[in-house]
């Protein structure tokens, strides 16, 4: 399947998670992230779907004790951010199929 990332959604994601994501990860510009979004979809550490809504799935790559959350709502990227071990166990339990 292929998925669409609009540039104003990797502008967002850069808005709203850019300390993280320079911090963690290193991302600094807009290309960048694309890249590393795009791997992530193509070679997640898992994946899941959404429990209330079934076109809404979470694409995650673990980062030693973090994890990247790229979520794709049918085919188009609608966000991505780091979440915590904590977060990732709330997620597995009350969200993820």
């Amino acid at each position: 399947m292929t998925f669409i990332i609009h540039e104003d959604v990797l502008r967002h994601i850069m808005r709203r998670h850019g300390n993280d994501l320079r911090k963690i990860i290193g991302i600094q510009r807009l290309e960048e992230l694309r890249s590393i979004v795009e791997d992530v979809i193509n070679n997640p550490s898992e994946a899941h779907q959404d429990i209330h809504n079934p076109s809404v799935r979470y694409y995650l790559r673990r980062l030693n004790d973090l994890w990247l959350n790229v979520v794709i709502q049918g085919n188009e990227v609608e966000t991505a951010y780091i979440i915590s071990t904590k977060s990732y166990n709330k997620f597995k339990t009350g969200r993820w199929m």
